[in-house]
């Protein structure tokens, strides 16, 4: 530890979190552009294309609730992370040597057990190397503005390789950037900023220490809590609009739009844009009406949660509402999109607001719960588009789904209430402790 030098450190692990899972959700994606090639070369149907989508969530799920346990046995998130990403880095690459509907199933199934480890180390890094008044912002601009960017560079870039070289290139080329990233955090990344060398006292004085978690008593607390449950079912609102356009929203564009192929690259990145977008207000948002309402979580998370998540149910309402163009389709999506990732960062916010120290277990199972949307969105969507022969039911679906979340978050406040439960099992326990 230095006594000198730069006092923002940690702007380097803000960062390599962003890039992490940036370049997460770039590789995740690259299905979903590939899909109509795909779908063609393998004589798949749409029906068959939405069990490949979901094959990912399979795996992911599992992992995901297990991510506190998984933080434990491999001593902390930098070894979850050079691990899981090298793994999934490799599996994405293997991906490009599918034969048919069996291999692509067994790839995106290992492929999503890879990835697993993901967020809950991400908010163990996040709530370690971060203070409170910065989480807000660590959420919305690492955490949640890094999915969406993901596939706002590497769809336009997945289309161009796939038109020009194959469906298989863009596979091969994502998994090189995932190495590279591996690289770089062997070096950059620590378990705890006391751990680090280039940290100076100052930047230590203003991050604080957290209490290491103890996992087994952490989950039991967390597992126990029906409204952090809840906080997972409204975060899986805004988990199925993303699964929807990762997985389908190319797909759609070239079977119901009738775009062709090699034109689809910007457009099909029109959503995830608007995903960006959504996350930078958000984080922004989040911590001016925090710091306004003088810390109230009601107003900063629940209220402003849920009034996005009733925008986004409205413009997929309007989409299929009307017989719009192609391009104001688009412009409705980005709104529809921006308005359900400006609600993400209150999802990602939540374990580091109930819990910092055991922001691990409390994320890995909010973030399970919503991943089961990774699951449920390619299949509903693919069957509904099969059944019907084409999009509008699958879109009117998505638009329901958040505004059902946006009533139960409001009625139920479960952050709120989580926070208070959450404050009284652990107290009881440290008192059963010290009897």
């Amino acid at each position: 530890m230095q006594s000198q030098s730069d006092p923002r450190f940690r702007v380097n692990i803000a960062f390599l979190l962003f890039a992490v899972t940036a370049i997460n959700f770039c590789d995740r994606g690259v299905l979903g552009a590939v899909g109509p090639l795909l779908i063609k070369d393998f004589h798949l149907t749409v029906a068959q294309f939405g069990i490949v989508g979901s094959a990912f969530s399979w795996g992911y799920v599992l992992t995901t609730l297990l991510g506190g346990a998984l933080l434990l046995l491999f001593g902390g998130p930098k070894r979850v992370y050079l691990i899981f990403v090298t793994v999934w880095s490799l599996i994405l690459g293997a991906t490009a040597f599918a034969t048919g509907l069996g291999s692509l199933l067994v790839y995106r199934i290992i492929f999503g057990l890879s990835e697993g480890g993901m967020f809950p180390s991400a908010q163990q890094v996040a709530g370690r190397w971060f203070p409170p008044k910065e989480q807000g912002r660590v959420s919305a601009w690492c955490l949640t503005l890094g999915q969406p960017a993901g596939p706002l560079i590497a769809t336009p870039i997945a289309v161009f390789l796939a038109a020009r070289y194959g469906w298989r290139a863009p596979f091969i080329v994502f998994m090189i950037v995932g190495l590279v990233w591996v690289v770089v955090a062997k070096f950059v990344l620590t378990d705890r900023p006391q751990d680090h060398k280039a940290l100076t006292i100052a930047e230590l004085e203003i991050i604080g220490e957290r209490k290491p978690e103890e996992y087994a008593s952490a989950i039991r607390r967390v597992a126990s809590n029906g409204y952090l449950w809840i906080c997972g079912l409204c975060f899986f609102a805004s988990s199925y609009v993303l699964y929807f356009l990762l997985t389908f929203f190319p797909v759609y564009l070239v079977q119901d739009r009738h775009i062709v192929y090699s034109k689809i690259g910007f457009m099909s990145a029109a959503p995830f844009l608007g995903l960006a977008v959504g996350a930078l207000i958000s984080g922004w948002a989040m911590d001016k009406i925090w710091k306004a309402s003088n810390g109230s979580l009601y107003l900063s998370r629940t209220l402003f949660g849920a009034i996005c998540l009733f925008l986004t149910g409205a413009m997929f309402i309007v989409v299929v509402s009307g017989n719009w163009d192609v391009y104001q389709t688009l412009g409705l999506v980005f709104l529809a999109s921006a308005f359900a990732y400006a609600a993400n960062p209150v999802f990602f916010a939540m374990p580091m607001d109930i819990a910092p120290e055991e922001a691990g277990s409390a994320g890995a199972l909010i973030t399970g719960i919503a991943a089961s949307a990774g699951i449920i969105a390619p299949l509903v969507t693919g069957n509904l588009v099969q059944a019907t022969g084409g999009y509008s039911s699958a879109i009117t679906v998505v638009a329901f789904i958040p505004v059902l979340a946006g009533i139960v978050l409001l009625s139920v406040n479960p952050l709120g209430r989580a926070v208070k439960a959450h404050a009284h099992l652990r107290n009881a326990a440290l008192a059963s402790e010290n009897t």
